[in-house]
């Protein structure tokens, strides 16, 4: 089996919308056409950055990061990125030298959206996630992660994703207890759809304050 491995570039510029999953996509897919025709597998995690009000987000020069996920062996079809610019909805951004790192087999791992066709509240969205997680034999314990709403409440957070016109049910998912094999198994496979626009992205629970640390 080939290794899975993250790519990362850092990405200079200012500004970016926070949500700019399905825009970033495109514009990768406009500069690469192998990211669009399905020819090279890969994952995207969002560029992270400091919100600043407005729907927009701060980049930091030292860890706003694109990070994709795919095989080693199609790292030189994805190489030619470095350099170039982007523009994500109207924001110009340019990508840097890329480094490779290795997937870390963590116990407990953490996507910040996850998407599933037809779950749209939390039970029928952790039904799908137990079922995604025994179709691919890992062997896991989903839960979605609460945040406290603007009266003291708990309850789960709930994302919701944008593509066009379309406004997608996403939420963040925590999986723990995993062995190492299941762990990089569940990296490299992901979970649910949209993953070319930032969802099913996992990483070690650690990670989950949106950080890229080098």
């Amino acid at each position: 089996m080939l290794a899975t491995v993250d790519l990362l570039f850092a990405v200079v510029g200012t500004r970016m919308p926070s949500d700019h999953g399905y825009a970033l996509y495109s514009s990768l897919a406009r500069l690469l056409p192998c990211l669009h025709d399905g020819s090279v597998p890969f994952a995207v995690l969002p560029v992270t950055g400091r919100p600043v009000g407005g729907g927009l987000i701060a980049l930091d020069p030292h860890r706003s990061r694109l990070r994709l996920r795919l095989s080693a062996a199609d790292l030189p079809r994805v190489l030619p990125l470095a350099g170039k610019c982007l523009t994500v909805l109207g924001h110009r951004v340019a990508l840097g030298v890329p480094h490779v790192r290795p997937l870390d087999p963590a116990p407990t791992l953490f996507a910040r959206t996850v998407t599933f066709k037809n779950a749209t509240d939390p039970e029928a969205f952790l039904a799908a996630a137990r079922d995604g997680l025994d179709r691919l034999g890992v062997r896991g314990l989903p839960s979605v992660p609460e945040h406290l709403t603007r009266d003291g409440r708990p309850e789960p957070h709930r994302q919701v994703l944008r593509i066009r016109q379309t406004r997608i049910v996403c939420y963040s998912l925590l999986v723990d207890g995993l062995g190492p094999e299941d762990s990089f198994r569940l990296q490299a496979a992901g979970l649910g759809g949209r993953r070319h626009m930032g969802s099913g992205f996992f990483v070690p629970a650690g990670e989950r304050g949106g950080g890229h640390d080098d």
